[in-house]
């Protein structure tokens, strides 16, 4: 399977940005919406979650990830 060392991939830091409790009252049909107040909305949450998450971890960019991958996508 390949030619693939370890060491490379030891160092990899794991980042997540997410909006999901501002987006998760959104219906699916949110995901063909393309009025101009509504997508001028998801810049806003986007840009504001961003800002934010900027605010609480751009110390670690880097140095250590902020994502733990294990609780948030392993967990049953």
């Amino acid at each position: 399977m390949g030619n693939l060392e370890q060491k490379p991939y030891e160092d990899v830091l794991f980042h997540r940005i997410n909006a999901d409790e501002e987006l998760k009252p959104l219906g699916v049909s949110s995901k063909v919406n393309t009025e101009w107040a509504f997508l001028e909305h998801l810049h806003d949450v986007g840009y504001r979650t961003t800002a934010a998450w900027l605010k609480d971890n751009y110390r670690n960019l880097g140095k250590r990830s902020t994502l733990d991958i294990d609780t948030v996508y392993l967990q049953t």
